[in-house]
């Protein structure tokens, strides 16, 4: 499905540039202390064609140092890539075809984990989100964003679960 419909994927399921953004600015109002802190280092899960990587990109409102960017389809990744801003420091993000469920990151590398829309491509949550916390840095933080509310509930049940089973 991604890589065959690349090329046209924001159009057939009607991503708007704009979304990230707003993803992005929702999230800076439900906590503020995020965007006032200086992130080194940004992981975006499941980028796309990039509506929030555009987002991510200009800065705002969470300033950063080094932005990591990734997806499983390189056809989706290469639409992201091409799609970037000429000021868009090439220096300091990075493009990763890789799966979520086995990044190539070291562990703890990461002061933000970020996802939009991604979790019902996941076929193994509990393996993803344990991938997710072993990429961030102590105190660092992972927000993920989903249309579908389901999907909600079955992430609160699996954090409850994976909280229970990191205790002794």
């Amino acid at each position: 499905m991604f890589r065959e419909n690349a090329v046209d994927y924001d159009k057939r399921y009607r991503i708007e540039r704009e979304h990230g953004a707003w993803v992005l600015e929702q999230l800076a109002l439900k906590e503020p202390r995020l965007a006032s802190s200086s992130l080194d280092t940004i992981l975006e899960i499941g980028a796309g064609t990039g509506p929030m990587t555009r987002a991510l990109a200009s800065r705002t409102p969470f300033p950063w140092k080094k932005l990591y960017v990734t997806d499983l389809s390189p056809e989706m990744l290469c639409l992201n890539w091409r799609q970037r801003d000429s000021s868009e420091p090439e220096d300091q993000v990075r493009y990763l075809v890789c799966n979520s469920l086995d990044m190539p990151l070291p562990d703890g590398s990461m002061n933000a984990v970020l996802g939009m829309d991604i979790l019902h491509h996941i076929l193994d949550y509990p393996v993803a989100l344990k991938e997710f916390y072993r990429a961030l840095a102590p105190g660092g933080f992972c927000a993920l964003k989903e249309p579908h509310r389901g999907a909600y509930q079955m992430l609160r049940f699996l954090c409850h679960v994976l909280l229970l089973s990191d205790r002794p």
